[in-house]
């Protein structure tokens, strides 16, 4: 630095630019005073930085020393205060302690003051000996992991399994497999680098000298249609093939083949071991389709022999069929004045979402693993949209009351993002307002004011009645149409 006095320059230094570090702040020596930073003044010239022009800001300069692996230490580079540091060695991960228990998230990471971080040879990938894996019940097997790099600093991992009620693992990759079906087993860096590592393991139940039977798997390849189940049957069961049919929107459906190249077709069978089966698919033409939407319709609104065109809920069930929200049950009808459940209403709303991957497990005591609602309460559940009773169950087979089916589509409302801010005096124009269960007030007044659920003949909201089958349709066709269409 340099200062002048009656024209006299004193304290006088130079430096080439090579003789400067990167970042480094000049500082002005003034007769014994301590150095202080320069900042950029007028045209360029340097000033000191409280001399600077009216609304020019300076933040000093932040230095980041980074201790390496091998101990030494690097000052790596510099930052302003509040901010992020432009680049970090590659290769590493960063923490900021030595115990190295505090990772260094580098995309968030702002330095307010000179630091000192730690870099550890970062892990580069993980490879297990097995992607997939076949077990039965009781079987165990030994997975193995092979780290890069060799000098990593920090090899070890976290084993863990997706369902520990079909597999488990132990800290050394020992897989157990504990009920048929299936897991995904993963193996996950330890040191911060994020990297992982999966095997799908497949459960089956062993035929014993005891006649126990065997259990096999039919997995639909859809090729590009609707995701559908993979089939867990025992052995020697016949497979009506005619009975799972996918959906693919502009294709038609041309049946099963037991080969990608669709040579062999498949038919009617028993299960003697696994199988996997193809979609073959044959584009159809728009006119085609717009006649089968139009047959679909028309075959929709006369195929329950229970409602009639002069049954209230005549319109909500034809909604729900032809949008398939609601199926019919089977033999011809609908069944209007049956309760409706409450795992009937997460299978709802778990099939308008496209049946999403559900990767969680039950913790539920009364929901086990397989059932048809299994993976709809599992993913309502995570997402929050639906909850159980104190005693740990979730409900199955209770018939749903309405206070709960506002409720879970309040939830599920939140959910999708949709409004819920609907809510309002209406629902206290009802004589049994207080009769509404303090969980749900706020949902009830949001379906009542949405138009969503609406009151009985006799001018009560009745939240704790059981919903029929026809008010469950009603209600979510009020739902699509106030809620969804919005």
């Amino acid at each position: 630095g340099m200062g002048t006095k009656s024209g006299t320059i004193r304290n006088v230094e130079e430096r080439d630019n090579s003789a400067f570090s990167f970042g480094e702040v000049a500082g002005l020596l003034n007769e014994g005073q301590e150095s202080k930073p320069w900042g950029q003044g007028t045209n360029g010239i340097p000033v000191l930085v409280n001399h600077l022009p009216a609304g020019v800001t300076y933040k000093m300069p932040v230095r980041i020393t980074i201790v390496m692996p091998d101990g030494k230490s690097e000052e790596y580079g510099y930052t302003t205060k509040e901010s992020s540091l432009a680049e970090y060695p590659s290769g590493y991960v960063f923490f900021e302690d030595k115990d190295l228990t505090k990772p260094v998230e580098k995309a968030e990471k702002q330095y307010d003051t000179d630091t000192t971080i730690y870099a550890v040879k970062a892990v580069a990938s993980i490879t297990l000996n097995k992607t997939e894996l076949s077990l039965y019940i009781g079987g165990e097997e030994a997975l193995t992991a092979t780290v890069k790099p060799d000098n990593a600093d920090d090899k070890s991992l976290t084993w863990s399994s997706s369902d520990n009620e079909v597999v488990t693992v132990d800290s050394n990759g020992n897989v157990k497999a504990i009920s048929r079906g299936e897991a995904v087993i993963t193996a996950t860096a330890n040191d911060g680098s994020g990297k992982t590592a999966t095997c799908t393991v497949t459960v089956r139940k062993k035929s014993s000298g005891g006649g126990s039977p065997s259990y096999y798997f039919v997995t639909f390849n859809t090729n590009g249609g609707d995701d559908m189940d993979k089939l867990i049957k025992v052995e020697e069961t016949e497979i009506d093939i005619d009975e799972y049919v996918p959906e693919k929107e502009g294709y038609k459906f041309m049946g099963w083949y037991l080969d990608e190249d669709f040579e062999e077709k498949a038919e009617d069978m028993k299960l003697t071991s696994d199988i996997t089966l193809y979609a073959k698919w044959e584009k159809v033409e728009e006119e085609e389709i717009k006649e089968d939407i139009e047959e679909t319709e028309e075959i929709t609104k006369e195929t329950f022999a229970d409602v009639t065109e002069n049954d209230w809920y005549f319109d909500s069930v034809n909604y729900v069929v032809e949008k398939g929200i609601m199926s019919g049950m089977g033999d011809g009808t609908f069944k209007p004045n049956m309760p409706f459940t409450r795992e009937m209403l997460a299978v709802v709303l778990y099939n308008i979402e496209g049946r999403p991957e559900s990767t969680g497990i039950s913790v539920f005591s009364d929901v086990n693993n397989g059932m048809w609602y299994t993976d709809a309460i599992i993913w309502a559940n995570t997402n929050d949209i639906v909850a159980g009773y104190d005693n740990g169950t979730y409900g199955t087979g209770d018939a749903i009351t309405r206070e709960q089916f506002a409720a879970i589509l309040y939830r599920y409302a939140s959910f999708k993002g949709y409004d819920t801010t609907q809510g309002g005096m209406a629902v206290r124009e009802f004589s049994d307002y207080e009769k509404i269960s303090d969980y749900a007030r706020p949902a009830m007044a949001w379906a009542v004011n949405a138009g969503i659920i609406g009151g009985m003949d006799d001018g009560t909201l009745n939240p704790q009645g059981k919903a029929t089958r026809a008010e469950a349709a009603t209600m979510l066709m009020n739902f699509c149409e106030n809620i969804v269409k919005k």
